[in-house]
């Protein structure tokens, strides 16, 4: 990853002179450094507990969003420590849906809840974007042509024991809904 970094940073400065070029290669890099610094992290186990916060991980997610759309972040509940597998993985599945929310969907206002409730941790992602006509040939129709969001969320999901849905209709936006148990969510 580290070499490919450099090589991209190579080419970034050959074009220091495009303006366009810098627009795209300069915020891929960033993200790719930020990338190769949090898989270290994780390798290495040195993730400080203060950083598991989730509303502090999904705001960093939002922030990291180039857009125009309103953006809205919610806690509702009284806020428990997660498991941190768990948390890395709620924010994954709502950055996917924030970042399809600003690709794909066109979304002027997007909201992201998290209801901390007794017998669940439900993160809902909703967007008043085009929407999907069917999610699941949505699934099959991206794998086709290599993409793996929607598919990459049903997976981490179901890895963790949640329950994972996606409803939508064409014109009126689409809604993310992740449910973990609080047996599996939530630090003893």
């Amino acid at each position: 990853m580290q070499g490919l970094i450099m090589q991209f940073q190579s080419v970034a400065d050959h074009l220091a002179h495009d303006p366009a070029a810098q627009a795209v290669l300069v915020p891929a890099l960033d993200r790719a450094e930020e990338m190769l610094v949090e898989g270290r992290e994780r390798v290495k186990g040195l993730r400080r507990l203060e950083d598991r916060h989730l509303r502090r991980q999904l705001q960093r997610v939002i922030d990291k969003q180039l857009t125009t759309a309103r953006v809205s972040l919610t806690i509702k509940g009284t806020v428990r420590p997660l498991q941190p597998d768990i948390a890395d993985d709620i924010v994954a599945i709502a950055g996917e849906a924030l970042c399809n929310a600003v690709r794909h969907a066109q979304a002027k206002a997007i909201e992201i809840q998290v209801e901390y409730g007794a017998r669940a941790l439900v993160l809902f992602v909703s967007d008043d974007g085009i929407g999907i006509a069917t999610p699941d040939a949505e699934d099959r129709a991206a794998l086709t042509k290599g993409h793996y969001g929607l598919i990459g969320m049903r997976e981490r999901a179901r890895r963790i024991g949640a329950t994972f849905a996606i409803e939508s209709e064409p014109g009126l936006g689409t809604l993310v809904r992740l449910s973990v148990p609080a047996r599996l969510a939530y630090i003893a």
